[in-house]
C-alpha cells in the first residue's frame, strides 16, 4: 500500500514538472538586447541594469510603480545588455530599469523620454525571438 501511494505521488509530480517544461518549449523566450552609451555615443561598461515588472499596470489607476526586480545585469566591456525572458511572463508591464539617480534617454514612437525605466514589450519581437532595443544614453546627475 505504501509503496502504491509513493508511485502515485512520483506520477503526480513528473505530471507537473512535464507541464512546467512545456511552457518553455519552441524556443518560447523573448530577447531584448541594447547598449547604453554616454552623450558622446560611448559605449559604458558595467552600468548596472534591471528588468523589471508592473503586475498591476493594467488595472493601475495611479502612477505606475514598478514592484519586482526579475532580473540584474551590468552592461559588457561594449555597453551591451542582454535580457532572456520567458513569453509566458508577458502578462504585466515590463521595463528596463537604471540604478537610481541615473535616467535613461530614449526616443519611442518618435518622442524623446528621459526617465529611469525604458518601457519594453515583445510586440517588437522578429522571427528570431529578439527585440533590439537600439542605443539608449545614459544621463548622470
Amino acid at each position: 500500500m505504501v509503496n502504491r501511494l509513493r508511485v502515485s505521488f512520483i506520477v503526480v509530480l513528473l505530471g507537473v514538472f512535464i507541464t512546467a517544461c512545456k511552457e518553455f518549449e519552441n524556443n518560447n523566450f523573448t530577447t531584448f538586447l541594447g547598449a547604453i552609451v554616454d552623450a558622446d555615443g560611448r559605449p559604458l561598461a558595467g552600468v548596472e541594469l534591471f528588468f523589471v515588472e508592473n503586475p498591476d499596470w493594467w488595472n493601475s489607476e495611479e502612477e505606475s510603480k514598478f514592484d519586482r526586480i526579475i532580473y540584474e545585469q551590468r552592461t559588457n566591456a561594449l555597453g551591451e545588455f542582454r535580457f532572456v525572458v520567458p513569453r509566458r511572463n508577458f502578462d504585466a508591464f515590463y521595463g528596463i530599469k537604471v540604478s537610481e539617480p541615473n535616467l535613461l534617454l530614449f526616443e519611442q514612437f518618435d518622442q524623446e523620454f528621459t526617465q529611469s525605466i525604458y518601457p519594453v514589450s515583445d510586440g517588437q519581437r522578429s522571427a528570431d525571438g529578439v527585440v533590439n532595443v537600439g542605443l539608449i544614453q545614459l544621463l548622470r546627475p
